[in-house]
């Protein structure tokens, strides 16, 4: 399929970082250096709707995010804090990083009591001394993360230098039919400014690529903040459109990084 004149350059000045809204499930809220929130997702109210104070722009943060704020350590860019707080409602994974070091940003992800917890592993693999050893130790990754994730499919795709990618290695749940092993792909299918922002995070997940964006509210006007750091940061509409196109519902990327390189 041939892309129109000017979509790949159209894809590349795509600000991902500033795109102003979050996937609906998690809840953003973002305070100034003195604790006061500046920026809340719209589905703050619904999903903190017990809380006190009632979260709003220009109020404190609420009580129960009073332990997680006293623990704070302090986080460079990128460096995360992981904490829990509770509701009376809903219990609470908390994410908070830096926002350009005056102040901070929560995300919060409600936490499924009826989750299986996954099972923890231990176990360290010898750095591989031939291409073959390597290749076994990253199909025994792919068959883990496979047993561990509950995806349809798992792969191991590898950045080239130009930015064009391999399906090294792949596994997939039984009846799941077509495989992408030793496809590879155009650098346009993943932009240089998505490449970089893999860079910056030890995860990325898109549960639910149907569902839509939540706008981020803010106490100013024209104050996007930057969600380089944000795993709740909104998908592109254009990377949701490849991801239907290929017949994907969800996904989670965990990037490995090499020497300052990619590898996912």
């Amino acid at each position: 399929m041939t892309q129109p004149r000017g979509f790949i350059h159209q894809c590349e000045q795509e600000e991902l970082h500033l795109s102003g809204a979050i996937q609906p499930h998690g809840v953003l809220l973002i305070t100034d250096a003195q604790g006061v929130v500046s920026h809340c997702s719209a589905n703050a109210e619904t999903l903190l709707s017990d809380v006190e104070p009632p979260v709003g722009l220009g109020q404190p943060l609420p009580d129960c995010l009073h332990d997680v704020t006293a623990a704070l350590p302090e986080l460079g860019p990128g460096e995360r804090y992981i904490g829990q707080c509770d509701t009376p409602k809903q219990e609470f994974d908390v994410v908070v990083t830096s926002h350009h070091g005056n102040g901070w940003i929560y995300e919060l992800y409600p936490v499924d009591a009826h989750a299986a917890p996954m099972a923890a592993s231990s176990h360290v693999a010898a750095v591989p001394e031939s291409g073959e050893e390597l290749a076994t130790q990253c199909q025994a990754l792919m068959e883990n993360l496979l047993a561990l994730s509950g995806f349809d499919r798992v792969l191991y795709y590898r950045f080239m230098p130009e930015g064009d990618g391999e399906v090294l290695a792949e596994a997939r749940r039984e009846g799941v039919t077509g495989s992408y092993q030793g496809l590879r792909f155009p650098a346009s299918d993943i932009p240089y400014i998505a490449r970089q922002l893999y860079l910056k995070n030890p995860w990325r997940t898109i549960p639910d690529a149907t569902a839509a964006p939540v706008p981020i509210y803010a106490a100013q006007a024209d104050a996007t903040p930057d969600l380089s750091f944000v795993d709740l940061r909104s998908a592109s509409p254009v990377h949701l459109e490849y991801m239907a196109n290929m017949g994907v519902g969800g996904a989670i990327s965990l990037p490995i990084i090499q020497g300052g390189s990619w590898m996912r």
